[in-house]
């Protein structure tokens, strides 16, 4: 149950990003509402549509029921055979009393645990039965001003969606919140609380409590107070639940392959009874922002990114969705992307005055109106990164944006616009219901792409300069600003310091934009097309394989699960095997500029704005042994995409900005990694695990800073340059044209040299030293919060071990129902225990399964010995049958769900090229997990699951770890 803390838009990078970031589900707006009965009982809110002249999405079925409940439904076929079930109560944290602080959010966990009609833990089992995943296919979340439980419903059977639509009615209105369930649950809230905690997160709240000064909402973050949480009594749970969760505050979301009149028949079966046992709740004061001057604030504390900000507060507009507003933000939003693209290039600079840096305007669950310009820097150089922010955003203010700048962001908004409407009938369920949820507590019409188009169209045509300029004006202005300053070591004169940098900036003058020069794209030739040699015959995938003179092979699969959506990978050289497992590489970081250093003949903005309008892009990763050129495009771009992705495999250029930058930044990375306990085990634990490999390392900052790029840039060069092209794409395509533009690319290309030899050891990896008492090693964050683990030696995924590989990875399904239902749950020991496995394509005999939980380090001896009866349990007896279909139906249904899906079919595609001998895999992978039987299990347990061939390892505070409570106060 995620605590997710959301703001209508983005705010920026500071802290507060943190607490207020949204979730990534992009807005979109409804549509006509079903007749409802003249007596009905009037909803908490209602929908959008009806008082807006935005037309609503056609396909969506509105409906309302005599007792203030509402749904919408949607019938959409992407993936088949699915349905996604989502039930949203018009209330989060802000409609707290003070002595409910938290509840909200707890009344969210405590409706998974025991219903009128469904015993206790049963909820999540009969969900596990039906092929449901804890987490990813079930969950739920609480914001300020929402709660919503979610479903995913792998199958769209009458048993599926009579269930998932059964679980919410009761958790809506029939959670019975047992004093002992109550009092078990309060260790998961503080665990969460823990978890969640960070020295960024308290800085967060300490900057809301400014930035939103007078409004409610600092007083009620969604987590609430662990006071409360460790006593509140039932009537107080009781008395919220029965307050907020009812019919007229519940919204119903159904979208997926069914259906309408019958899904719709069944919410009305399972819902129209409902009625409230209390009268309804009162609507939170939200408050009234206080009225700000200009201010300064610094933050001090080591393991924080350093970052500044100026932010300009103003009361909230709380508009209707209307045309007119939606025009008008368009305008907004067409200038403020001119200004994140001016900030993005300066930061690609050769010795940029911040390493990233953004602006946006949002409104604020309904409270204030923030504007916020931000920037992440070089420790020590905030007066540089400060001063270059204040300017950007007074330029903009003072100059406006150009009329080339104008065309270039209307040129890329209406490419996306007209993307989605050409991708529109096979959206994913998933993400739509989402939408559709947070349209609606958005008071947002849930809109059509294609009408959304038409709005965008209709707002820039006409549209001056004059009129963009004058809105940018208004844009970066309100009250204040305050300007923060989050920084790792301590600032001399602290806020009298930074109130002087900031006056000094602003006094002074500003010039006008420069003017970009606009290049022609110059990789369009590669010289006659080459030819194909050979074409195999249709593998067990389906896909086809065709060879050119040169050496280049094209694996190709037409399948258009997912319209206008191509997939692309290009495996060549040795990947990983061309480091030494002794040492840190500089060159695994040269690696990133590749792609991030631009091309011989352009920088990579130079591209982007040759490029602007297009699907274009890539990313290099080193897998064990290959490299992985990925990327991602539509049809009409699939020739530039080919044309972009050669240029990067013939003229990378490996300009030395972005690999400066990780430098540069390496210190408060490595600061920051160590203030946390998961970070440490990545940086410690994990080569450690695998024997002290190296190449699974991170260098220290006092190693890496004198790294320079200029001496790796051949070497990287050759390592991407050696060895045979693999090409992998699948998606919405022509299958004959894919071969015409790989042939006008890649296949025009010389043969390539032969692949490096790979360095002395390269192909081994092995299993760390066992312990019997757990390795312990410390962090400098709080001194609450605690990791343990345990990691048992498995095996690698190669050759007859891949079934065996698969088997394990049922008993870790197992062990992680075990996981949950025994160290979260009934002992309340960590809330989110994670169990995973890894097998290695690349190395014999490695791989490893691995029991961890985040925990109070208190806890860590009975987190232990948990994980030890856990595993006693597996090894002396077979599990039942139930728990067997709960762990592996979720794995099934993931798997049948992967072949409805274009990405499914690449990332199968990809596996084969990589490592042939796997391409009948995907075909047996039921087969081989429905096949595990519990003695096999059992089996696999005592093997694997030996006490004294596994490494315990215990991250702890340090003597230097703070107290949560004292920290980052401002100066």
């Amino acid at each position: 149950m995620k605590n997710f803390r959301q703001t209508r838009l983005r705010i920026g990078v500071s802290a507060i990003g943190l607490l207020l970031a949204s979730p990534a589900l992009a807005q979109t707006p409804p549509s006509p509402a079903a007749e409802a009965p003249t007596t009905a009982t009037p909803p908490s809110q209602p929908w959008a549509h009806e008082r807006s002249d935005v037309p609503a999405d056609p396909a969506v079925r509105y409906g309302l029921l005599a007792n203030g409940l509402r749904y919408a439904i949607l019938r959409n076929e992407t993936p088949a055979g699915k349905a996604s079930l989502w039930l949203r109560v018009d209330a989060g944290s802000l409609m707290e009393k003070e002595n409910q602080l938290g509840l909200a959010h707890f009344m969210e966990h405590m409706a998974f645990n025991g219903t009128e009609e469904i015993p206790e833990n049963e909820l999540i089992h009969r969900l596990e039965r039906l092929g449901l995943k804890f987490g990813a296919d079930l969950n739920a979340a609480t914001t300020f001003d929402q709660t919503f439980y979610r479903l995913d419903m792998p199958k769209n059977d009458d048993l599926s969606i009579d269930t998932g639509l059964h679980i919410l009615r009761q958790q809506a209105s029939a959670a019975i919140m047992d004093p002992g369930a109550i009092d078990e649950e309060r260790g998961v809230i503080k665990g969460e609380e823990r978890l969640r905690n960070s020295p960024a997160a308290i800085v967060g709240v300490k900057q809301l409590e400014i930035l939103a000064a007078g409004t409610l909402l600092p007083q009620r973050m969604p987590i609430g107070d662990m006071d409360i949480i460790g006593t509140a009594p039932r009537d107080r749970f009781v008395e919220f639940y029965r307050q907020y969760y009812r019919p007229s505050r519940t919204t119903v979301f159904a979208v997926g392959d069914f259906d309408v009149d019958a899904m719709e028949a069944k919410i009305k079966a399972q819902f129209a009874d409902w009625q409230p046992k209390e009268p309804d709740g009162p609507e939170p004061d939200l408050g009234n922002i206080a009225p700000q001057q200009l201010q300064t604030h610094v933050y001090v504390e080591g393991s924080l990114t350093p970052s500044v900000s100026i932010s300009w507060t103003n009361p909230p507009k709380r508009a209707s969705d209307t045309l007119a507003s939606r025009r008008d933000d368009t305008v907004r939003g067409l200038a403020a992307a001119v200004l994140n693209r001016r900030l993005t290039e300066t930061e690609r600079q050769d010795d940029p005055p911040f390493l990233s840096a953004q602006a946006a305007e949002s409104e604020v669950f309904r409270s204030l109106r923030m504007a916020t310009v931000s920037s992440s820097f070089v420790p020590g150089e905030w007066q540089e990164a400060l001063q270059a922010i204040d300017q950007a955003v007074r330029q903009f203010g003072e100059y406006g944006v150009t009329q080339d700048e104008l065309d270039r962001e209307i040129t890329s908004f209406r490419s996306r616009y007209e993307n989605a409407v050409k991708s529109a009938s096979t959206r994913d369920s998933v993400a739509l219901a989402g939408k559709l949820v947070y349209a609606v507590n958005d008071r947002q019409v849930f809109a059509a792409p294609a009408t959304s188009l038409d709005i965008f169209n209709a707002a820039v045509e006409g549209l001056t300069l004059e009129k963009v300029n004058a809105i940018a004006k208004t844009m970066f202005t309100g009250q204040g600003p305050i300007v923060s300053l989050l920084s790792s070591s301590p600032i001399e004169g602290g806020n009298g310091t930074l109130r002087a940098a900031y006056d000094s900036s602003v006094r002074l003058a500003v010039a006008p934009p420069k003017a970009q020069q606009a290049k022609s794209w110059a990789y369009s030739d590669f010289g006659k097309a080459g030819t194909v040699v050979s074409v195999g015959k249709p593998d067990l995938l389906g896909a086809t394989t065709y060879t050119f003179a040169n050496g280049v092979k094209l694996t190709v699969k037409q399948v258009d699960f997912n319209k206008n959506s191509i997939s692309i990978g290009l495996l060549t050289g040795i990947g990983e095997r061309n480091f030494s497992p002794d040492r840190v590489d500089p060159r695994y970081t040269a690696l990133g500029a590749v792609v991030s250093g631009g091309l011989g003949k352009m920088t990579i903005d130079e591209a982007s704005r040759a490029l602007n309008g297009h699907l274009i892009g890539a990313s290099l990763a080193t897998l064990g042994q290959r490299f992985l050129l990925s990327g991602g495009t539509r049809p009409e771009d699939l020739q530039l995409q080919m044309q972009y992705m050669a240029a990067l495999m013939t003229d990378p250029a490996l300009r030395a900005n972005e690999f400066n930058k990780a430098i540069a930044s390496a210190p408060m990375g490595w600061a920051l990694a160590n203030s946390d306990p998961s970070g440490v085990f990545s940086l410690e634990a994990v080569p450690m695990i695998a024997g002290g490999d190296q190449r699974l390392a991170k260098a220290p900052p006092e190693v890496s800073k004198d790294w320079k790029l200029e001496p790796l840039r051949d070497d990287v060069r050759r390592m991407i340059s050696s060895g045979p092209i693999h090409i992998v794409m699948a998606g919405d395509l022509d299958v004959e044209q894919a071969v015409k533009t790989v042939a006008s690319t890649f296949g025009a290309l010389p043969p390539r040299p032969p692949y490096n030899p790979p360095a002395p050891g390269a192909d081994q990896r092995s299993f760390g030293t066992p312990t019997s008492e757990p390795l312990v090693l410390t962090h400098n964050g709080l001194n609450d919060q605690s990791l343990g683990s345990v990691v048992w030696p498995t095996t690698d995924l190669i050759g007859p071990n891949r079934k065996l590989s698969r088997e394990l990875s049922v008993l870790n399904a197992v062990f992680q129902l075990r996981a949950n239902d025994i160290i979260r749950e009934k002992e309340a020991l960590a809330y989110s225990p994670q169990v995973g496995i890894t097998s290695s394509a690349d190395y014999r005999g490695y791989g490893t399964l691995t029991a961890s939980a985040a925990a109070a380090p208190e806890k860590l001896p009975a987190l232990y010995d948990a994980i030890d009866g856990i595993v006693a349990d597996l090894r002396n007896k077979p599990i039942g049958d139930d728990e067997l279909h709960r762990a592996r139906e979720p794995m099934v249904e993931r798997f049948r769900q992967s072949l409805k899906t274009n990405r499914g079919w690449y990332g199968m595609m990809l596996a084969a090229a990589y490592s042939p001998e796997t391409i009948n895999d995907a075909l047996t992978e039921v087969e081989v997990v429905q096949g595990v039987t519990p003695a096999r299990l059992q089996e696999l347990a005592r093997q694997y699951l030996v006490p004294d061939k596994a490494m315990r390892i215990s991250v702890v505070p340090s003597a230097t770890a703070k107290d949560s409570k004292i920290l980052a106060k401002a100066e």
